[in-house]
């Protein structure tokens, strides 16, 4: 039997004493970066990551800090996503972000005691990923990071995106990068059956098998995306969580307003659901759209529905950062790894 080792068990309180042989796992073997194994991540030891976080972008306007990480670490998060702006155009004008400012980021990260889903640019432009420097940054960091190699897709098809998705990560991979690689879908990250249908062609394309799924589960009210693609948002939730890959579901409140009108998304069903079916969940996000957790940024400063389309005042960063029973506060789980990260 190579693939364990047995315990030799003598019970001397039998008359006559029992012995038995007990199968005991070798431990694992601990790797350089975090890594897939069927549909959950794993850390470089093997333990089961179920991701709790906030999304957030940076760049350097002068309201926005990189001490947000820290403030997002003091919630229990196990997980941050940041895209800062390296390359592209910011939303306000202001400068882009230099890559010492990107790596503040991951190290805060790091130091918070969560993975860093790295999404520079957005995941939009192969070609930021592919600079030496940014490479030689990635490659320092591997052990904590998950790469946001491709964002939001417009596709016009199911095999567009899949074919564009397997050369971006075959890409990345022939530059050098050994970490997981995150994976959205088409329609803006909202189209789930493309996952399904076209996910596993895309894991299998990996050198590495070591490819993330995201889907956007932004599923409003009005029915349109159900309706689209034929399932209920607690079905789209169940068959995401029975891929033999991980698909990450990404959360909101107030989604697609089509003509000023609100779609809202049943957000705390679907956390509750992602807690039951061991999914990870990003929140976006922590303190840029109109429902951000909070309205500076400070953890525990929690923001409410108040602005934009539907706003209801509902409160929502307190729900989904500490007060729910499926909040981060209550079910973000930081491995041993995690809490031994230090640099």
């Amino acid at each position: 039997m190579p693939d364990f080792e047995y315990l030799l068990v003598v019970d001397t309180d039998t008359t006559p004493p029992t012995v038995t042989l007990t199968p005991v796992a070798p431990p694992v073997e601990e790797t350089s970066t975090y890594r897939t194994s069927g549909r959950f991540l794993l850390d470089p030891r093997g333990a089961k990551v179920i991701g709790r976080g906030p999304e957030m972008p940076y760049w350097r306007a002068s309201w926005l800090r990189t001490s947000f990480v820290d403030e997002i670490a003091r919630t229990g998060a196990n997980q941050v996503r940041v895209l800062p702006y390296l390359a592209v155009q910011t939303p306000t004008g202001d400068p882009t972000a230099t890559l010492a400012d990107v790596e503040d980021l991951i190290v805060r990260a790091v130091r918070g005691h969560m993975l860093c889903d790295l999404a520079i640019d957005g995941g939009q432009v192969l070609e930021t990923w592919l600079q030496p420097d940014v490479l030689a940054l990635l490659a320092k960091y591997e052990r904590y990071l998950v790469v946001h190699a491709v964002g939001e897709s417009y596709a016009t098809s199911d095999t567009a995106w899949r074919d564009q998705a397997i050369e971006v990560v075959r890409r990345l991979r022939a530059a050098g990068l050994r970490m997981p690689l995150t994976v959205m879908s088409r329609h803006g990250g909202r189209n789930l059956p493309c996952l399904l249908e076209q996910g596993q062609a895309v894991v299998d394309g990996d050198p590495l098998n070591n490819v993330i799924l995201g889907w956007q589960a932004y599923w409003g009210s009005d029915r349109a995306y159900q309706n689209e693609y034929g399932m209920e948002l607690a079905e789209a939730m169940h068959r995401a969580a029975s891929a033999p890959f991980p698909i990450q579901v990404g959360l909101l409140y107030r989604s697609d307003p089509r003509a000023g009108s609100p779609q809202k998304v049943p957000f705390e069903d679907v956390m509750r659901l992602a807690q039951d079916l061991q999914l990870t969940w990003w929140w976006w996000d922590w303190r840029m759209g109109i429902d951000n957790l909070t309205f500076d940024g400070i953890d525990g400063h929690w923001a409410r529905a108040t602005e934009g389309p539907g706003a209801d005042g509902l409160p929502v960063g307190a729900t989904v950062a500490v007060n729910s029973p499926y909040s981060i506060a209550k079910t973000a789980v930081r491995t041993a790894v995690q809490l031994a990260q230090k640099l």
